[in-house]
């Protein structure tokens, strides 16, 4: 059995958004539906990092990036830091966040796509 790197499709998904339709206009339900699906594979990329690992994530999110503040990531999980990169940061570039995080924490076997 073969597993996937969520943000491998991720990257794959995301590129496939503009071009869905020639006005870029896109139906509002399937934007709903495409963030969440954004937002459960970075959920399950994080899952993969140990507890001092997310730590370490979130720290340098919140001290690269001043849109997310350092008290709302002092007890997030997993699932609140995800939803603030979603919030703060729109899809794509929480994804490319996300992807530049791993990175930098030598965690490229989660970042590589």
């Amino acid at each position: 059995m073969r597993l996937v790197n969520p943000l491998t499709s991720l990257e794959g998904k995301l590129e496939t958004l503009g071009g869905r339709d020639t006005e870029g206009k896109a139906d509002s339900c399937e934007l709903v539906k495409e963030m969440a699906s954004v937002k459960d594979l970075l959920v399950d990329s994080l899952k993969e990092l140990v507890e001092a690992d997310l730590k370490e994530f979130q720290w340098k999110l919140k001290n690269d990036h001043e849109c997310i503040p350092q008290s709302e990531m002092e007890n997030a999980d997993r699932l609140k830091t995800v939803d603030k990169l979603v919030d703060c940061f729109g899809p794509e570039e929480a994804v490319k966040i996300t992807v530049d995080i791993l990175r930098k924490m030598k965690q490229n076997d989660l970042a590589s796509s």
